[in-house]
């Protein structure tokens, strides 16, 4: 599935399919998250491939728990344990 098949999916009630790949989209992007908390920075290569690096100011320990918590609600809720259909 593509990101830009999602609209259709979910208007034709393909809800749980689209969950799964939005899911797929939320672990993804909070192990990203995860990762560069741990280093302080984003790196990458750039297209002329030159190592790219922005800093990252670290967030508080209760801004983090409250973070990890909205996204744990979410990755349930799309998974179904929250009983949350649309």
């Amino acid at each position: 599935m593509k990101g830009a098949d999602a609209p259709v999916l979910w208007a034709e009630g393909r809800w749980e399919e689209v969950l799964r790949y939005v899911t797929q989209d939320v672990r993804i992007t909070m192990e990203l998250a995860t990762t560069c908390e741990a280093l302080g920075a984003l790196r990458w290569v750039a297209r002329s491939d030159k190592l790219e690096v922005q800093e990252i100011k670290v967030a508080s320990k209760d801004q983090r728990a409250l973070t990890i918590q909205r996204v744990e609600a979410c990755l349930r809720a799309a998974s179904g344990e929250s009983g949350m259909v649309p």
